[in-house]
């Protein structure tokens, strides 16, 4: 009982709330290192978890945990989810505000304001499959001891050289290593000790107290620290009963409880440590409160440490043998064991540990703790990992899981096993979910573990295009609903706020007025409530009400060069003329002959009808053919009003545009025209704006172009969609454009050249739910580079109607899958589903705005 005297003691002494910091261990900090009770010198990096794991990064860590560290020199290596997204808050204001100038500047702000209302409201309820919102981050904590409270100038050379070696070890393989300085570092031990919502390290105005210790600021003021025979319990007292319980404030109290692992699977591979993260394969299981995974190891004096392993497995040889084997079977797994981690320590020089490793639950409330701690167990029980809780050493291996606060006196706990140093590798548990792509967040999202994922299509070395599969019904309009939305209310200077703060009420933001432009091509009217919700947006459908002219000439200004439309319209016109077996070698080089001709001479002024009237008048019958084919569009032709210069063009002003194409359903020729000409017009748009903000061209119900035999009836067609959208695609990047190709089926970019050429050429692929046989065909195929547990992830890709949708995100080697879980009211406004528009129709109709009619429309839902 002697080995827990000293903790017990302090336990005690709880009683007296002054005494409180007495049990931290934190002397000083010396230039970059901690000064540890008892004689230390601590370091802890702040690390980015690795999303995967790989051969390089675990040579690197097998380097790190070999190396000659002096005598109980103590690591901790923890994944922590930290229950604070403000960095991201932060981060993702600064692009907002003042980003749509204009009639729809208070909306874009409004909306914006809301989502981060939502996302930090995510922090502390549960999502629906469990998970709370949250940032992971891979705390690696180094301790060596020293003969005295203060190091000697030897051991403190030997120290700095062994902590930077550690450094560029973890640099090197993208732990992005941050060696913590006491603010920092106090910050995150406060958090441990009070998860509560008020918690001061939660407000970003209160600094550390310079006239208190480290360890006096680490519990809040006013608030104590109480051990029970199951766990601890933070916060702030409110009585102390006659029994000697203190009950704490409802809205201040944490209850802390600790697992210790005490079983593996008998072969455990690389990465096996992410499961206990939440079930990242399927998405079914999320833990929700705060939690550490910690691996603690412990270097015992090595020689000593040897010999006993040696004199242990001795034994066992003389043991292991004849008769007794039959009696005590064990024995043999036992002398197996013994001689792998001889053959590690003896032939390939590894060095002997103790470790365990420990899960710690940080809950808002004692019913709250109980659950999470049996859900979790019985969770890790399916991975056929155990760990069994703890009662009256938690108090004692808590304080040993503080950063820094690990000393030799761990192994005395009994919640270790023996390894070589190659084995600790597999126990680290550095490994969590993909954060995104950028610090300056457009589009954020939750993985399914809750990390929260921020992501912007034009934060890439590569090119900003995408392809969105989705299978009907996976939440695909929602989605593109939400995406456009973000882009709308952010732009591209930061520097911006959504002024939410008291202090912040007074001030002016500038005009940034550097929102995106959106444009949709759509066929469905999928994005028709987005559109009608902003003042200057423009819905542009092919009714009896359209009174304006497709003609390409008046848009154009460069005819040839990097950015001119020559080529573009030629192809526009080889799909008016021919569009199913397409045009000769002989005619296409003469028609852009004439177009080129015209242009010089004509400029802008420049029409269909002339272009065929000098068609019908050329020598050659072959170009008189190509006249008569394109009668149809020119004056007095059944398409003539639609090309007629009498008319206005489309100006494309709006910041959001959407050309909805379902009346031209039924004629694919027409549409297929309208389509190029839309696109050679958005395309100027986007030129003529420059870089001056993000642009975005969505093309929806793709597959009809991307789906067909080349020699079939739309053959033609599509090899024409095929050149204009690789020509707009191939130029978006120099004018900060993104293009996004929408299609329904995985193998919609498979079947023919143009589904092919997408697939090849967008960075992006965005993934919603896929029928199985179809992520199997893709493989087998190899269209579509994966790895097998990114193929076998694709499946398990779905949507919970009415809760979340589910996308795997791929960008290069990387690929996440993430959730989007909207409020009700968003989510209603970007519904397709029949009901909800119905709901929609019929409070719109009773003069409602889109905000107030989805409102009512989600009361009425759910009285259903």
């Amino acid at each position: 009982m002697g080995v827990f005297s000293s903790y017990f003691n302090k336990i005690r002494n709880l009683a007296d709330y002054d005494k409180v910091d007495e049990m931290f261990g934190f002397v000083g900090y010396e230039s970059d290192y901690y000064i540890m009770e008892g004689g230390g010198m601590a370091v802890m990096f702040c690390c980015q978890p690795t999303p995967g794991c790989n051969e390089e990064l675990k040579n690197s860590l097998d380097a790190i945990f070999k190396k000659d560290y002096p005598a109980d020199t103590t690591i901790q290596a923890q994944l922590v989810a930290i229950p604070d997204i403000s960095y991201f808050i932060n981060q993702y204001e600064t692009t907002r505000g003042n980003r749509l100038m204009g009639n729809d500047n208070e909306l874009t702000t409004s909306m914006a304001e809301s989502l981060a209302q939502d996302l930090e409201s995510k922090v502390h309820k549960d999502m629906h499959n469990g998970a709370r919102l949250r940032n992971f981050e891979f705390w690696f904590t180094v301790r060596v001891p020293t003969a005295e409270l203060l190091a000697n100038d030897r051991e403190e050379k030997r120290f700095r050289t062994l902590i930077l070696d550690i450094e560029e070890s973890l640099k090197g393989v993208g732990f992005a290593p941050n060696k913590l300085a006491p603010n920092n570092l106090l910050w995150r031990l406060q958090m441990l000790m009070n998860t509560s919502k008020d918690a001061i390290w939660r407000n970003s105005n209160v600094k550390p107290n310079a006239c208190k210790t480290f360890s006096e600021q680490i519990i809040e003021d006013g608030n104590t620290v109480h051990f029970t025979p199951n766990g601890i319990i933070t916060g702030k007292p409110k009585e102390v009963e006659s029994d000697g319980q203190v009950k704490f404030e409802t809205d201040n109290q944490t209850h802390i409880k600790i697992m210790s692992l005490s079983s593996l699977p008998d072969e455990i591979y690389y990465g096996q440590m992410f499961d206990l993260v939440g079930d990242w394969m399927s998405g079914g299981v999320a833990h929700g409160d705060p939690f550490m995974i910690s691996t603690l190891i412990h270097y015992p004096e090595q020689g000593k440490a040897k010999s006993d392993i040696a004199n242990g497995r001795k034994w066992l040889i003389g043991q292991a043998k004849g008769k007794i084997l039959e009696w005590f079977q064990g024995l043999a797994d036992q002398k197996r064991d013994y001689d792998q981690l001889w053959t590690e320590i003896d032939q390939r020089g590894a060095k002997i540990a103790h470790s365990g490793t420990h899960v710690i639950i940080f809950s808002g409330s004692a019913e709250r703790s109980e659950r999470s701690l049996a859900k979790m167990k019985r969770y890790f029980e399916t991975k056929r990992i155990t760990f069994t809780p703890e009662s009256v050493l938690t108090g004692p291996l808590f304080l040993q899981n503080i950063p820094c606060m690990m000393d030799k006196g761990y192994s005395n706990y009994r919640r270790h096993s023996t390894y070589s140093s190659e084995a600790l590798v597999f126990l680290t548990p550095h490994m969590s979910n993909w954060k995104g792509n950028t610090n300056l967040p457009i589009v954020p999202l939750s993985t399914r573990n809750g990390q929260i994922f921020f992501w912007d299509l034009f934060k890439t070395d590569g090119g900003y295009n995408f392809l969105l599969s989705a299978a009907t019904g996976s939440g695909k309009s929602v989605l593109v609903n939400y995406i456009v939305n973000c882009y709308l209310n952010s732009g591209v200077k930061p520097g911006g706020s959504l002024l939410r703060k008291p202090h912040q009420k007074l001030y002016e933001l500038p005009e940034f007025d550097d929102g995106a432009q959106v444009f949709i091509l759509d066929s469905g009217r999928s994005y028709q409530n987005l559109a009608e919700m902003f003042t200057d947006s423009q819905f542009i459908s092919f009714d009896n009400n359209f009174k304006y002219s497709l003609n390409p000439f008046p848009s154009i200004h460069q005819w040839t060069g990097d950015i001119g439309q020559g080529p573009m319209i030629l192809t526009m016109f080889k799909a008016m003329a021919a569009p199913k077996h397409g045009v000769t070698e002989v005619q296409r080089a003469e028609m852009m002959t004439m177009l080129t001709d015209m242009w010089n001479e004509l400029g802008q002024k420049s029409t269909v009808t002339i272009f065929v009237e000098r068609c019908l008048q050329h020598p050659e019958e072959y170009m008189r053919q190509i006249g008569k084919q394109l009668m149809i569009f020119a004056e007095g032709g059944v398409y003539g009003h639609l090309f007629s210069d009498k008319r206005p063009a489309i100006d494309f002003d709006g910041r959001l545009v959407v050309v909805e194409l379902e009346e031209l359903q039924n004629d694919l020729h027409l549409q297929l025209v309208v389509i190029l000409g839309v696109i050679n017009q958005i395309q100027h748009k986007i030129f003529q704006g420059g870089t001056a903000r993000k642009s975005l061209f969505l093309l929806e119900e793709a597959w009809q172009w991307m789906a067909g035999d080349k020699d079939g009836d739309k053959g033609a067609l599509i090899e024409f969609v095929g050149e204009f959208l690789q020509a707009a695609f191939r130029k978006f990047r120099k004018v900060r454009a993104s293009g996004g190709v929408i299609t329904q089926n995985l193998m919609d970019a498979t079947g023919n050249a143009v589904g092919q050429a997408i697939l090849a050429n967008t960075d992006w692929k965005l993934f919603l739910g896929q029928d199985p046989s179809s992520v199997d065909k893709i493989k087998n195929t190899q269209s579509f580079t994966a790895s097998d547990a990114q193929f076998e992830q694709m499946k398990t890709v779905h949507t919970k109607k009415g809760s979340y949708s589910e996308i795997m995100i791929f960008h290069k080697q990387m690929s996440e899958i993430c959730r989007l879980e909207l409020e009700p009211e968003t989510l209603m406004i970007f519904s397709t589903d029949a009901d909800d528009r119905e709901l929609m129709k019929k409070y719109r109709a009773r003069g409602n705005g889109v905000k107030e009619a989805a409102r009512l429309s989600v009361l009425e839902k759910h009285k259903i």
